[in-house]
């Protein structure tokens, strides 16, 4: 005799977003232009995905499941410009600074119990009942970029170019974190 487990895929799951963002664009003159843009806002859902490894353990009561969405990112910021070159020498003309600047707050997870405590045969998706879904916020993240362009033209002021382009991506080596480990220690 054995054991089969029957999955059964429904879409009844909610959502809401609510979000507001505020841009500014600026350009100075002909070699300075800005945008920064700000966006607050909320994510709240009651399950993730159809991912089984992260189902709910009362599938029937998806309102004790209601929280903060796994991707809620509560507030982002992100600033870039572009600034070139106003010099006619063959040496210093063409030449753009690109810096940008993202920051963000940190991304809900689950603190999970790495051990099958309802018995439902999938180890490490557990979690303690007394803790929510999506309670905890994962550490921000913060990075600087740039990018220097050069472009070498054929003619004075002809359309044909070629352009030599070098990326500097996290300018400032933070460590920023892609996820954080949701599996208490066991005890």
């Amino acid at each position: 005799s054995g054991i089969t487990q029957f999955t059964d895929y429904q879409s009844r799951g909610s959502s809401i977003y609510h979000g507001m963002t505020v841009s500014l664009e600026q350009r100075f003159s002909n070699h300075v232009t800005f945008q920064a843009n700000y966006t607050f806002s909320k994510a709240i859902d009651d399950q993730t995905d159809f991912n089984p490894a992260f189902a709910p353990p009362f599938p029937s009561r998806l309102t004790t499941e209601r929280s903060l969405s796994t991707f809620d990112i509560r507030h982002n910021f992100v600033f870039s410009g572009v600034f070139q070159s106003p010099f006619r020498s063959w040496a210093l003309r063409d030449i753009s600074l690109s810096p940008s600047i993202f920051i963000r707050s940190g991304i809900p997870f689950t603190l999970r119990t790495g051990a099958d405590i309802n018995n439902d045969t999938r180890g490490g998706t557990d979690r303690l009942f007394n803790i929510g879904r999506n309670t905890g916020i994962g550490p921000n993240y913060r990075s600087v970029n740039l990018r220097i362009s050069k472009s070498f033209r054929f003619k004075t002021d002809g359309p044909m170019r070629i352009d030599l382009t070098a990326d500097a991506a996290n300018l400032f080596n933070r460590t920023n974190f892609a996820a954080v480990n949701e599996i208490l220690p066991v005890t």
